[in-house]
């Protein structure tokens, strides 16, 4: 397996992008479920099986950053140490706080959706918007028709800042994209 990472250009003489082929760790079966650019210039990949790691791009430096977590599918860089990851129970805030280039604080922002156990309650995002709220997907468990035994699954939902869980919209079955448009609405894609 490859990691590939698309670069975007501003000039039309570079067609607009290129592609550079990234190795993955040694040894390491790499399955990334969500991408961060942090303020330093290292991106952080979260992977299905529950890791973080670090990159430095243009080198092969790696460095596993966090790891025990429940198949996270989400990443955002909320500061130079620190992370919001959407992983299968929870949405939760990871920081390296003494700076040794390790996570070392785990905190749970909400947990308000729930979880069975069902192998397809998968969690994606977050995003923000202007005024701080979060958004997040949560799919449906997997059974005849995508039923799901907990509340909000099959939904997308908002975290004010103030960590108020609002479940925002429903219906989807797999909602397993969420992002937002430079003028703030929010687009879910549902498998």
């Amino acid at each position: 397996l490859e990691f590939r990472r698309v670069l975007f250009r501003s000039s039309p003489e570079d067609d607009y992008y290129r592609v550079e082929t990234i190795p993955p760790p040694p040894g390491v079966v790499f399955e990334p479920g969500g991408l961060a650019n942090m303020p330093d210039g290292r991106m952080m990949i979260c992977t299905r099986r529950g890791d973080i790691w670090s990159w430095w791009p243009g080198t092969s430096n790696w460095k596993l950053w966090a790891s025990g977590l429940h198949e996270p599918l989400g990443i955002m860089a909320t500061g130079s140490n620190q992370v919001l990851i959407a992983q299968r129970p929870e949405l939760t805030r990871i920081t390296d706080t003494d700076n040794d280039g390790e996570a070392d604080l785990f905190e749970t922002v909400t947990a308000a959706f729930g979880l069975s156990g069902n192998f397809h309650e998968f969690h994606y995002g977050p995003v923000k918007d202007a005024q701080g709220n979060l958004y997040g997907t949560l799919n449906c468990g997997w059974r005849a028709y995508a039923q799901s035994d907990i509340a909000f699954r099959g939904w997308a939902y908002k975290l004010t800042p103030q960590g108020q869980f609002i479940p925002y919209a429903l219906g989807f079955r797999s909602p397993s994209g969420i992002g937002m448009s430079p003028e703030g609405e929010i687009f879910v894609t549902d498998s």
